[in-house]
């Protein structure tokens, strides 16, 4: 059985739209569910997503102009599942990566945290432009290339406990994904594969 564990970046992904020629992202959906409709009946695929990711890629998709009923017929191919937050094991040395991983981010965000004050203190900057540009560094140096919320890391371990192939653009869920050894394609190879499995 061909099991997919989605997250928002696996429709929201700019690639996914040219690649599938859509002009909109109404129209990248609505092409995402005919698709997930074919695979689903001719292969009895299964397309995961957890309660909190759904939740995300709902809002996302109806805040950019989707309709709802596109959305709905998307979501209609969708089964929304919770991970086994209790049951799915984790590798001590998966943790323990993160951990070493996180220690470091935490002191890149308390250095460009420092350059900021310096220019501050020396009024190089706007206040308004300062803060915005400590935001912007400090989301870089701590939350890029990490799992940084729930939503994203219930995706990565869902896919570990259905055994499912994951589909992201995320670098920390792939990240994460990699760790745990489960299968991680992008939006685009995920359009690809949905294609061909369409046609056969």
């Amino acid at each position: 059985m061909l099991v997919f564990v989605l997250d928002t970046s696996s429709v929201a992904d700019l690639g996914l739209r040219r690649h599938l020629g859509a002009s909109s992202l109404e129209e990248t959906v609505s092409s995402l569910a005919e698709l997930l409709k074919k695979v689903t009946l001719k292969h009895e695929a299964r397309f995961y997503v957890t309660p909190l990711m759904m939740e995300e890629l709902r809002n996302f998709l109806l805040n950019n102009g989707v309709s709802e009923e596109t959305v709905n017929r998307f979501a209609a191919w969708l089964v929304v599942k919770s991970p086994s937050l209790h049951d799915v094991k984790i590798p001590a040395a998966v943790m323990a990566s993160y951990v070493e991983e996180f220690q470091k981010r935490l002191t890149k965000g308390l250095k460009v945290a420092e350059e900021v004050v310096k220019k501050a203190a020396r009024g190089d900057t706007d206040l308004g432009q300062l803060i915005r540009a400590l935001r912007e560094k400090y989301r870089e140096a701590t939350r890029h290339g990490v799992v940084d919320s729930a939503a994203d890391f219930g995706a990565a371990i869902l896919s570990l406990e259905v055994n499912g192939i994951m589909v992201t653009s995320d670098d920390g869920i792939k990240k994460l994904c990699n760790m745990l050894g489960v299968m991680v394609v992008s939006a685009e190879h995920f359009a690809d594969m949905l294609q061909e499995y369409a046609s056969v």
